[in-house]
């Protein structure tokens, strides 16, 4: 398939508002944990606690899984995690051998706070949208989502 130069421009043009959309997500968590009563975690810790959530019990193999992480350097990052108080690991009751991933009190506020922030830049964005326009920004975010997930199978 040729793309004539008009359509090519499009793209490298969606491209960078991607990367630049991502940057700036990136630099918001950065501040926000920076200067908050959150300033003892890094980005990746956050993205940690995101990944265990706020339902129900994650194994640490699923959460490692998730994470696209081996199970050693997850293990070390919920060591800080616990011992801040952000996460608590709990044995299964029939099998000792597993272990579940649940957030600490202080996991969970910070969970619902990075929530809150990304629902306040999504509420704004989508203020003025009919449901039309919500339904077609929905769709492209899930097209996108699904290539990511493509990509990622098979090339990582």
């Amino acid at each position: 398939m040729t793309i004539d130069q008009n359509r090519w421009k499009k793209y490298n043009e969606v491209v960078q508002l991607s990367l630049d959309f991502y940057d700036q997500m990136l630099r918001i968590e950065e501040y926000l944990l920076k200067h908050s009563q959150f300033n003892d975690i890094t980005p990746k810790a956050l993205h940690v606690i995101l990944a265990i959530g706020l339902h129900g019990d994650q194994r640490i193999s699923d959460v490692a899984k998730h994470l696209d992480v081996s199970k050693g350097t997850l293990s070390a990052q919920i060591n800080a995690l616990e011992e801040k108080d952000y996460v608590k690991r709990i044995p299964d009751k029939h099998d000792r051998r597993v272990i579940f991933l649940t957030l600490a009190n202080r996991g969970r506020l910070l969970y619902r706070a990075h929530n809150a922030i990304h629902r306040k830049i999504m509420t704004e964005y989508l203020k003025e949208y009919d449901d039309e326009e919500i339904d077609n920004a929905k769709q492209a975010l899930v097209n996108v989502d699904h290539v990511i997930r493509e990509v990622r199978k098979h090339e990582l």
